[in-house]
């Protein structure tokens, strides 16, 4: 017991106590419970790099670019540290100005996370990043045998470490346009067991000395909990970019008012998930998350993203990007395609996303995309809002809209399309004029000179509701060069001021053309030159079982250079009466076909029940033919007149009420019985 109260005979007593060696070594460190091993705290607080060990202070206000202390260099200590043999670069609360770029990590299992932290970029240098992963090594080599599309043997002399990704990059062309120079290139993905084996056939045929990289990959490195502002410059600056990388991560985080948010490229399995991206919007980037060339397995879903220009876009020329899946994400205020998967993606899904007043919604340029399940509420508006005037032509806003590849194998499934009467009232052009452009869903087919590569088979538009569209149509299918089969089945189509459905290719003749179970509105339809379905350039049409909600309108149905035309089932269609021109074989057999009112000799061409309209009596039959039997009903009061043509029991004209109903049959050429 101390013999005094003074701190100096206090210490003098523990010190004693502390030296004592009865009591042992003195401690080196702290044993948790439950373990038997000690470790000094140095090392147990050295397990997570916190910024503010470095020397950062975290003084800076939230979106200010000039206040506080600038935290680059402890930042960048603390990530070089992580980086020795991976591990967790810690931001707690707080704002950190930073004015460069950090290096990039090169280092498997680094994860940069935050609580309630933010960090204001600058960065005065293009297309710098704030945080960059790349792969731990690569080596060039060549390949030592021709790949064929389909193989999945690696012919190389270069050894492939078991865990490794073979880059294939800049093959022959495989589409080109005025604004494209899309080159084969792909990942590919050594079986571990055997590593000349891939797990997944290549896409395309590269010859014998083509260049190919193997790569070492940075593998589960990530970032998550920041948020991240920046300056806005129009500089081509990125948050997050990583290349080279497997299982790489971007969850949690804020990402505003830089070029690009999330950028990846030679990546397996990349998530970005849960984010919210704000005001990426320049002209000349504005991805919210860039999918660029040569990744496999990219999963982008459940973010929220306001004000972009584009939302998720797959771009990179030399090569392309395989399985991707775009899923669950709420995008608005897009000034150009919220979602646009470019010629380099292949086997894209996009489904769930909730996507609003947006200039495009969706669109759709890359070979085997399906599209299903996503809500597009006011996604085709020019301009949308007047700041984004002039952002792309008024013929291009659709709110589904594949264009160059991506009409090649495309599903479009179970997708909601809407738009608010008053915000289309309120779209003007340059001149004020009101207009609503765009249409709901347009897919525009295109030249694809690889057809070994990419193959059109079919293009698939089931079980869509489109409600209101612009002067561009409801479901408009225009020039699928090669395709074998498309079909435009179980859409609900409202107030299309245009054609409501149209299959037509201008030069190559599609195969087949289903249009079967659509119910169409057409309350909007324009009087000269539009129809409920047209079909045009078709070796066959099948048209059967659609409705039409709007039975006073003319030009229903448009069948144009047809071999054989079949037209069956149909109802509401005001006698379903179609044009016809250049069909070779037409069979018209549907359910009630209503004759054309003050027509004395109305055509049977199109159905086989026909109902009366008006009172003029029918002398004659236009368009049978021999063996065909018809069935008629009055709708009113009306006269069967008999005559040479018309030969009716008795030789008598027949006189029908309300409901009557007759039975007539063609035998030996225009004579009816």
């Amino acid at each position: 017991t101390p013999t005094a109260t003074t701190d100096a005979t206090t210490k003098t007593y523990v010190d004693a106590l502390v030296n004592n060696t009865a009591l042992g070594p003195a401690p080196t460190g702290l044993i948790a419970t439950g373990s038997v091993t000690s470790r000094t705290l140095a090392d147990r607080w050295g397990e997570i790099k916190n910024v503010k060990d470095f020397g950062a202070v975290g003084d800076a206000t939230a979106g200010s670019m000039a206040t506080g202390t600038e935290d680059s260099s402890a930042i960048q200590a603390a990530i070089t540290a992580a980086s020795i043999s991976g591990g967790t670069v810690f931001f707690p609360p707080g704002a950190y100005r930073v004015n460069s770029a950090m290096t990039a990590i090169a280092t498997s299992g680094v994860h940069i996370e935050g609580n309630s932290a933010t960090i204001n970029w600058t960065s005065t240098v293009a297309s710098a990043s704030l945080f960059s992963f790349a792969q731990r090594s690569a080596t060039a080599g060549t390949l030592s045998g021709a790949m064929t599309r389909g193989d999945n043997v690696i012919a190389t002399a270069l050894t492939i470490p078991v865990g490794s990704i073979v880059s294939i990059l800049n093959g022959d062309y495989f589409y080109r346009d005025v604004l494209r120079n899309n080159k084969m290139g792909e990942l590919l993905l050594p079986e571990e067991a055997q590593p000349a084996y891939l797990s997944v056939p290549a896409i395309f045929s590269y010859a014998s000395g083509h260049a190919i990289s193997v790569i070492t990959p940075n593998v589960k490195s990530s970032v998550s909990g920041l948020r991240i502002i920046g300056s806005g410059t129009d500089n081509g600056t990125v948050a997050v970019k990583a290349s080279g990388c497997v299982d790489f991560s971007v969850s949690g985080c804020s990402i505003e008012h830089v070029n690009a948010g999330v950028q990846f490229w030679e990546t397996v399995r990349t998530t970005v998930s849960n984010n919210f991206f704000y005001s990426i919007d320049k002209t000349g980037s504005g991805y919210s998350v860039s999918v660029s060339q040569n990744n496999y397995g990219a999963l982008i879903s459940n973010n929220v993203a306001d004000k972009v220009r584009h939302f998720v876009t797959t771009a990179g020329e030399s090569g392309v990007s395989r399985a991707t899946l775009i899923s669950g994400n709420n995008v608005s205020r897009s000034k150009s395609a919220a979602i646009d998967t470019h010629a380099q993606g292949y086997d894209t899904t996009v489904t769930g996303n909730h996507i609003s007043d947006s200039l495009t919604g969706i669109q759709v340029r890359s070979p085997r995309t399906t599209v299903t399940g996503n809500v597009l509420h006011n996604c085709h508006m020019y301009p949308y809002p007047q700041e984004y005037s002039g952002i792309a032509s008024k013929s291009s806003q659709h709110c589904i809209h594949a264009l160059e590849l991506g009409y090649v194998n495309l599903i479009i499934k179970g997708n909601v399309i809407t738009m608010d009467d008053a915000i289309a009232t309120d779209i003007t052009d340059a001149a004020g004029t009101t207009t609503l452009y765009g249409g709901g869903i347009q897919v525009l087919g295109g030249t694809n000179t690889v057809t070994a590569v990419f193959t059109p088979e079919y293009i698939r538009v089931i079980g869509n509701s489109i409600g209101k569209t612009g002067s561009i149509g409801g479901c408009i299918i225009l020039n699928p060069v090669g395709s074998t089969e498309v079909q435009v089945s179980g859409n609900v189509i409202e107030r299309s001021p245009y054609h409501s459905i149209m299959v037509e290719s201008s030069g190559t003749v599609n195969g087949s053309v289903v249009v079967s179970s659509n119910s169409l509105d057409g309350s909007d339809r324009a009087a000269a030159g539009n129809y409920g379905i047209r079909v045009k350039n078709a070796t066959t049409a099948l048209v059967t079982g659609n409705t039409n909600r709007h039975t006073d309108l003319d030009k229903i149905l448009l069948l144009d250079t047809v071999t054989t035309a079949t037209v069956e089932n149909n109802s509401g269609m005001r006698g379903f009466e179609p044009v016809l021109t250049s069909v070779t074989t037409y069979i018209g057999a549907q359910g009630t076909v209503t004759f054309t009112a003050s027509d004395a000799t109305p055509t049977v061409a199109t159905g086989r029940t026909f109902i009366t309209a008006g009172s003029t009596a029918i002398t004659d039959f236009d368009d049978g033919v021999d063996g065909q039997i018809i069935t008629v009903r009055a709708h009113g009061a009306i006269t069967l007149t008999d005559s040479a043509n018309l030969q009716l029991n008795g030789n008598a004209d027949f006189v029908m009420a309300l409901d009557d109903t007759v039975p007539l049959a063609s035998i030996g050429g225009p004579h009816w019985y």
